[in-house]
């Protein structure tokens, strides 16, 4: 399925005709330089390549001029979600952030929010901003090794209800992972995985009671992912790893 996010589809490299054969060159379409830029792709790298008109997706290595792909493989699952999924981290500290960004990527986030919640870390090595682009290049170098087909948008940190009221304005599922939620039936974690998922991860001390009014007040579903109680990198990646799981459940048209 080809990504809905606004943020990560301008990154996505479109091929400008569909493959009937592999080990041959096809052109690529015109909004593929763009996408080329924002990967910083060079010639000879080897890239996911998406079939808008069979809705596809290909490997394939980037040819002189930069113009061109010379196909040698179909991937037959989509790298991508079926929509829009952003991962909304209470803030740790640098080390873990970089950690859990590198493997929202690589479990297939779209974008990664940090917030500041009551309880995130204020230490001197709190991250309050990318300043030297780290977060966008871990991004790209997880995304090339695990054959994502865009680059997830990295967002500035900001407040928590701020995120909140925008996905309620988005009609996204919104989500929040605390161990006094139930834990759902599976049917109800791939219902309408489609239209947009947004998975709240909190801090070390956990969410406040004030936060958790904030979530209900918007209907924002507690998640409860197990009995035990989870440093804030491995519940990132518990949850995100749930719905890539609930992923497998759909397949690319064609394929």
């Amino acid at each position: 399925m080809q990504p809905q996010d606004g943020q990560t589809e301008q990154t996505l490299i479109q091929l400008a005709q569909s493959p009937d054969r592999l080990e041959c060159s096809y052109p690529l379409a015109a909004s593929a330089a763009e996408a080329l830029h924002c990967w910083q792709a060079r010639v000879g790298e080897i890239l996911t390549l998406y079939d808008a008109l069979q809705d596809r997706y290909y490997r394939g290595r980037l040819e002189e001029g930069r113009v061109s792909v010379r196909l040698f493989e179909q991937l037959h699952m989509s790298p991508e979600p079926p929509g829009p999924r952003m991962l909304v981290q209470a803030m740790p500290n640098r080390e873990r952030l970089l950690w859990v960004i590198e493997k929202a990527v690589e479990l297939g986030a779209t974008a990664v929010q940090p917030v500041m919640s009551e309880r995130s870390y204020h230490g001197d090595q709190a991250p309050a901003q990318d300043k030297r682009g780290a977060w966008q290049r871990i991004v790209a170098k997880a995304a090339r090794q695990c054959r994502r087909a865009v680059l997830p948008y990295i967002y500035p940190p900001c407040g928590l209800e701020e995120v909140v009221i925008q996905g309620v304005k988005k009609a996204h599922r919104q989500w929040v992972l605390d161990i006094s939620g139930e834990p759902p039936p599976w049917g109800v974690v791939s219902k309408g995985i489609e239209q947009g998922i947004v998975l709240y991860v909190g801090p070390e001390g956990g969410w406040s009671e004030g936060e958790r009014r904030l979530f209900a007040t918007h209907h924002v579903q507690p998640l409860q992912i197990g009995p035990r109680i989870l440093r804030t990198e491995t519940a990132a990646i518990a949850g995100l790893t749930l719905l890539a799981a609930a992923d497998q459940t759909f397949t690319m048209g064609g394929g």
